[in-house]
């Protein structure tokens, strides 16, 4: 029996199931001029539960050792293997080999329970990581830029879909002249994206004050690598609100006034923003400031707490 076709066929219709659903919810949120936020958070959140769901159902019954083989697969067999070969052959031996000795669940049962929860997984780090993505596909309505399914990450089209919404945005919002009927305009906004475009667009304000108040209150510069810090720098300092230049004006900018609200920017109850904003930093390689994040977080809630006893 082919163990990884049926892998395959459940992994894939769960994307493409949650595919429709999502398009689908898109379109009715849009009609009824619902947030996108709001939407956005609950697809996370919803994404979040099922996981946990499945992971409580593996425990309860006692499957949890085949889920431990399974995402520890690639320890057991030779890194020059695709994954699509490492997962055949888990299947074939070691997971095989456990559930003879339990026989506590249908084999085909557990492969599928095992390619829906890998597949929700994906989901789950893929939508936390591209919020403004799809902002921008709810906001123009471009469905055929959702993600594609044979993509084993999702992460590759999505790029190159962002870049096409982030043209799409900064033509619909500026005011581009009429071409003269006799020579035509080279116009910058048909080039590629480039990098600090993209970093714009996928830090807010909110987010920034937040990495600057982590930058003054929490992280010792010279503990941490420069690139990571250099991006931190530029990513906190990708802001238009220049106000902080005005003399007399410098403390009414919106940007300052964040930055003074600490981590009560978000609210106790909005965690998912806070997750959001690591999946972020993890995307572009600041694993460091990711960890230091939470754990300042963290600090803060406990000391919140405290306050309020």
């Amino acid at each position: 029996m082919d163990y990884l076709k049926i892998y395959e066929v459940e992994f894939t219709q769960t994307l493409d199931t949650f595919k429709k659903e999502t398009i689908k919810s898109f379109k009715l949120t849009k009609k009824s001029k619902g947030s996108f936020q709001k939407l956005y958070e609950k697809i996370c959140k919803d994404l979040n539960e099922s996981n946990k769901t499945i992971m409580l159902e593996f425990q309860k019954n006692d499957w949890i050792v085949y889920y431990d083989i399974f995402i520890n697969r690639k320890k057991e067999y030779d890194r020059s293997l695709t994954n699509d070969e490492i997962i055949k052959l888990i299947f074939e031996n070691e997971i095989k080999s456990k559930h003879s000795e339990l026989k506590n669940i249908e084999f085909i049962t557990l492969i599928k329970k095992l390619a829906n929860h890998q597949a929700i997984i994906l989901l789950l780090d893929h939508f936390s990581r591209n919020s403004v993505h799809y902002e921008m596909i709810y906001e123009f309505d471009k469905y055929q830029y959702f993600y594609k399914n044979h993509d084993d990450n999702l992460s590759h089209t999505t790029k190159l879909f962002y870049q096409k919404l982030v043209k799409l945005k900064k033509i619909e919002k500026s005011e581009i002249p009429k071409p003269p009927t006799t020579k035509k305009i080279n116009n910058d906004l048909t080039h590629d994206l480039s990098t600090r475009e993209i970093i714009s667009a996928e830090f807010d304000k909110k987010e920034r004050a937040v990495l600057f108040n982590l930058l003054t209150n929490r992280l010792k510069t010279n503990a941490i690598d420069k690139t990571e810090l250099l991006k931190l720098i530029l990513i906190i300092g990708s802001t238009e609100d220049f106000k902080i230049f005005d003399g007399d004006d410098a403390t009414n900018g919106y940007f300052y006034k964040l930055c003074l609200k600490d981590y009560n920017i978000f609210n106790i109850k909005q965690k998912e923003k806070l997750s959001l904003l690591k999946a972020k930093l993890l995307n572009n390689g600041l694993k460091y400031i990711s960890k230091e994040l939470d754990f300042h977080y963290k600090d803060f809630l406990g000391n919140k707490k405290e306050q309020e006893i």
